[in-house]
């Protein structure tokens, strides 16, 4: 009887588990806003970007926002994520992927932390061999960032939390241009 008691209770717990996974908010503020909000302007500022390329023609481009719902004037600032990637299907056909991610103003100051606190300090950081890695993770609603160090390779890697399809075919990475992350804190600061 009490197996059985464990059995169910074990079973509960992991379904609410499941639908906890299941309902989890991928969507900034900013998305919530320009989705509910029955007129939206949304101001980018162009001139002002950080960005990061592949050596295949990929990219990952940062550009600072305003969004305002037009009926009630509330705005709230933010950052607009433009990706461009390939993926490759079952079939190794090559596919464009272009997609926009939002970062919130609430989830900025976190972001800034981030970078200025394990990424920076550590841009020429190694490891004693290959086979060891150090991996900083940071989780945005919308993005994952992920800066990996393994023997003298480093790589920034940024990954799409939601889409419609598979979210980890939705990566892009770069190991020559990881020093450039102090061009995104720079935009980040000036919000």
């Amino acid at each position: 009887m009490k197996k059985l008691f464990a059995f169910l209770l074990a079973g509960v717990w992991a379904v609410s588990l499941l639908s906890a996974q299941e309902t989890k908010d991928h969507k900034s503020s900013v998305r919530k806003m320009v989705d509910e909000s029955e007129y939206v302007m949304i101001d980018l500022d162009l001139s002002r970007v950080a960005a990061f390329y592949s050596g295949i023609g990929e990219y990952v481009k940062f550009y600072p926002m305003t969004v305002t719902d037009l009926k009630t004037n509330k705005s709230e600032k933010g950052v607009l994520m433009k990706m461009y990637i390939y993926y490759y299907l079952d079939d190794n056909t090559k596919k464009k992927f272009y997609y926009d991610a939002y970062i919130g103003r609430d989830e900025i100051d976190d972001f800034i932390a981030f970078i200025e606190k394990y990424v920076i300090p550590n841009l020429n950081a190694t490891t004693d061999s290959k086979k060891q890695k150090k991996i900083y993770v940071f989780h945005a609603k919308e993005i994952t960032m992920t800066y990996l160090i393994s023997g003298k390779k480093r790589q920034l890697r940024i990954k799409l939390n939601f889409t419609e399809d598979d979210p980890d075919s939705y990566e892009f990475w770069t190991s020559t241009q990881v020093k450039k992350i102090t061009e995104l804190v720079d935009l980040l600061k000036k919000l």
